[in-house]
C-alpha cells in the first residue's frame, strides 16, 4: 500500500498571546485593511511571523502575516477587483 504525502509544505500555526518582543498592530490601518487582533504566529526562529486578523473596507476578513502587511503584498480583496 502506498503512502500519500502532502503536496504543499505547511507550517503549523500556534495560537496564543502576543509576544513581548512583538509590536501590537491592533487598530493600525494598512491601505484598505484595518488590523483587528493578533491571532498567533507561524514559523520558528528568524522565520517566525505574526498572524493578524484584518478587515477590509469592503467587510471581508482575512488572517495575514505581519511582514505581508508591511510590504503591502497581502492579496487583492473584492473591493479592488470590482
Amino acid at each position: 500500500m502506498s503512502k500519500s504525502y502532502p503536496t504543499e509544505k505547511t507550517t503549523p500555526i500556534v495560537y496564543g498571546a502576543l509576544d513581548k518582543s512583538a509590536i501590537d498592530l491592533s487598530g493600525v490601518r494598512f491601505a484598505m485593511l484595518v488590523v483587528i487582533s493578533y491571532v498567533g504566529f507561524c514559523g520558528g526562529g528568524k522565520r517566525r511571523k505574526g498572524l493578524w486578523l484584518c478587515r477590509c473596507d469592503c467587510g471581508e476578513e482575512k488572517i495575514i502575516k505581519s511582514d505581508l502587511l508591511r510590504q503591502g503584498s497581502h492579496g487583492i480583496t473584492r473591493q479592488l477587483r470590482a
